[in-house]
């Protein structure tokens, strides 16, 4: 199943070549214009600095809702058009907000208070450092399924955050392997600046990963009584593996030669 997901992700993200790209340029402008104004008046204006740094990731939680909008229909063999992004971004746009507050109201409060607990000498700092580190580990693992529950699942703000940890408890390796393999896509991205792969291919390879895991609870509710190892992932890919098909380097670099 693992290998498949890599496979789908990949072939979908190839066949988005170009809409990836521009979806990876649409955040460098949106992350890259608030820093730039922010971090100059970081020292001097901290307030101002922070506020702007705020905002930043509130309209980049915008953008990113959009972005899920495209990717969820490709992980569902469609084809987005462009003119589609701001319907998605109207339609999502109290869910993308609401989870970027999250993580910007998180990594603000790791900021402030973890210099707190560094300053504390004994077992009490320490248990808390300790503390602070699980909580965000969790956190950041649980926090994978966010957007594309909210596309997949459901739109009811608690429920989404709900079922986004009832996911990572009950799937704890496969998303450590998505944790890792989105770790593995950033790295290859800085390659080249950010423009091929980068976080419009991560949103797809997420959206990708839980639309496959979800056979199992079609499965699962269907069969009550068998138990989650005999999960006939073979039978359950069938259909994916048929529409995404096998090709080889050459059909994907020249597909009218294929």
């Amino acid at each position: 199943m693992i290998l498949f997901t890599i496979k789908k992700w990949f072939f979908d993200f190839w066949d988005n070549f170009f809409t990836i790209a521009l979806i990876n340029i649409g955040y460098l402008i949106v992350l890259g214009l608030p820093l730039y104004f922010a971090l100059p008046m970081v020292e001097t204006y901290p307030l101002v600095g922070f506020l702007l740094t705020f905002s930043g990731f509130l309209i980049a939680g915008l953008y990113t809702g959009g972005v899920h909008n495209f990717t969820y229909r490709i992980a569902n063999y469609d084809k987005p058009e462009f003119r589609d992004f701001i319907p998605g971004v109207k339609k999502h746009w109290k869910i993308s907000l609401a989870i970027s507050a999250a993580h910007g109201i998180i990594g603000v409060l790791l900021i402030f208070i973890t210099p707190f607990y560094l300053g504390l000498s004994g077992l009490l700092g320490l248990a808390a450092l300790v503390f602070l580190f699980w909580m965000t580990v969790l956190w950041i693992l649980a926090s994978q399924y966010l957007f594309p529950v909210s596309f997949q699942l459901d739109t009811s703000l608690k429920k989404i955050f709900k079922k986004s940890f009832i996911l990572f408890f009950d799937n704890g390796m496969f998303t450590l392997f998505q944790l890792i393999m989105s770790g593995i896509i950033l790295v290859l991205s800085t390659f080249t600046a950010f423009l091929l792969l980068g976080p419009g291919s991560i949103s797809l390879f997420r959206q990708v990963s839980l639309k496959l895991r979800l056979y199992k609870y079609d499965f699962l509710e269907e069969n009550p009584s068998d138990k989650k190892q005999q999960i006939p992932w073979r039978v359950l890919l069938m259909d994916d593996e048929e529409r995404v098909g096998t090709r080889t380097l050459k059909g994907m670099i020249f597909p009218w030669k294929d």
